[in-house]
């Protein structure tokens, strides 16, 4: 069955781009391992890609740092006299 963002199969993908670079890795989610095979295919634009990564990571961190402040500097009004 053709993959709904690509139109292809998984066996046609992999034909197409067998001789591209690729990296494997196998990762573990909530106890079952994933092998999983990554072609490097070219197709995207690496400047944003890398952008995308690092707006996400810089969002995440002042996220988690504004949730950090606000917990630390939490007190009751009642206790300021």
């Amino acid at each position: 069955m053709p993959r709904k963002d690509t139109g292809f199969t998984l066996a046609e993908l992999n034909e197409r781009y067998k001789d591209k670079p690729t990296s494997k890795a196998v990762y573990e989610v909530d106890g079952q391992r994933y092998a999983v095979t990554s072609h490097f295919v070219g197709d995207k634009d690496l400047d944003k890609v890398l952008y995308d990564l690092a707006f996400k990571r810089a969002f995440q961190e002042t996220e988690k740092n504004l949730k950090f402040l606000k917990k630390a500097w939490h007190f009751p009004f009642s206790a300021v006299k």
